[in-house]
């Protein structure tokens, strides 16, 4: 499992103009200077929806402890648009105790946490975020 990085060097971070969004700023959770609760509020927002449909999603309704646990357990990403973070996302390696086989393999790798505003959703925030993590996670599997 890896661990959170507070800290970030320039390359840890990537910034590029989107039609329709403006300047977007992609980086690692730092909990020096973002929130928790901010963090766990735009979750219950991403995840209303869903909720209303009667599928049961931890972050929903998750308290901000969760939400730090849950990052903490991977490495968190997160979307940035005018100063406001409006995407998230943690990705967690293997899982050696999951009743499931296939997360329990080398290589594995899971996605939790992955929400977009709601009036963000749609623009290409949540493909963003996953291409500029991604890279990154594989490239410190192979590290380890």
């Amino acid at each position: 499992m890896s661990t959170h990085h507070a800290t970030q060097p320039q390359d840890e971070r990537s910034t590029c103009n989107r039609p329709g969004i403006g300047r977007l700023v992609l980086r690692r959770f730092d909990p020096q200077r973002d929130s928790w609760e901010r963090l766990t509020q735009l979750l219950h927002r991403a995840f209303t929806r869903l909720a209303s449909l009667g599928l049961h999603c931890a972050s929903a309704d998750q308290a901000a402890s969760a939400t730090r646990a849950r990052a903490l357990a991977g490495d968190c990403f997160v979307a940035v648009c005018n100063g406001r973070i409006v995407g998230t996302m943690t990705i967690e390696g293997r899982d050696g105790a999951s009743p499931c086989e296939h997360y329990r393999q080398h290589g594995v790798a899971t996605l939790h946490q992955f929400g977009i505003e709601p009036t963000w959703q749609g623009r290409g925030i949540g493909r963003a975020l996953l291409a500029f993590a991604l890279p990154r996670e594989a490239d410190a599997r192979f590290a380890r």
